[in-house]
């Protein structure tokens, strides 16, 4: 899922990917854990590149569906508070592994 955002100052950027490995059930709702890789860029100008471990919120669509929470999500990412807004919001996390329908 491609993500973009600001600090949660609202200066500079965030941009880049997440990818989700799996969900869980954290006992106040469930989220799905995975590994952020990009850049924050503060408001000098300094970039931050580099990969981490993350979970998400995740709320249940109208489908019954669990997909991240809609609209703005923040996080501490590569060490800078940021909000970031999911491009992709049409995750199916509750998918489950196998050969599929034959």
């Amino acid at each position: 899922m491609t993500v973009t955002g600001t600090l949660t100052d609202g200066t500079g950027s965030v941009s880049g990917r997440i990818d989700l490995v799996d969900t869980v059930d954290s006992g106040v709702g469930w989220g799905a854990v995975g590994t952020f890789t990009g850049t924050v860029t503060n408001a000098a100008g300094s970039v931050t590149t580099g990969t981490q471990g993350l979970e998400l919120p995740l709320d249940r669509n109208s489908a019954g569906v669990r997909q991240p929470a809609p609209g703005p999500i923040c996080l501490v990412l590569l060490g800078w508070d940021v909000r970031v807004t999911v491009m992709q919001a049409d995750l199916d996390a509750g998918a489950q592994s196998g050969a599929g329908v034959r």
